[in-house]
């Protein structure tokens, strides 16, 4: 029993001595906390600019559909809530079709590109469009 009580008083001993030596390296008692090596990535801020432009499509939809050429990267609630927030539309139903950039040449230094990808989007409105636009 006597070494237990003098183990718990040496470590009480210890305990106290290594407070008073980080008193004396640290007075105001700033603990220092180790964080990670890895870069922290910058702040993304969603800035409400992505490019929306009306389309003129061959095919005919009917009255209540509009379509949209949108980023490639907006999904259908980001295109829904876009639309009607910014412009009021009624929305009932949204649909997405990816399209990939024509292949384009230059024949006289031969050299080829491809122009951007682009998304259609195709939205349903809940009465006509050309009684309220």
């Amino acid at each position: 029993m006597k070494s237990r009580v003098n183990s718990v008083q040496e470590m009480s001993k210890n305990y106290q001595s290594r407070l008073e030596f980080e008193r004396y390296l640290n007075p105001k008692g700033l603990k220092p906390t180790i964080t990670s090596g890895f870069k922290k990535p910058a702040k993304e801020i969603d800035f409400v600019s992505h490019t929306f432009a009306l389309m003129r499509t061959p095919k005919p939809y009917g009255d209540k559909v509009v379509n949209f050429r949108c980023d490639n990267f907006l999904s259908k609630p980001e295109i829904r809530q876009y639309l009607q927030k910014l412009y009021g539309m009624p929305i009932t139903a949204v649909g997405t079709f990816r399209k990939m950039g024509k292949l384009m040449k230059n024949s006289d230094t031969r050299t080829g590109w491809r122009k951007q990808d682009w998304k259609k989007a195709t939205v349903t409105l809940e009465h006509d469009v050309e009684s309220e636009f």
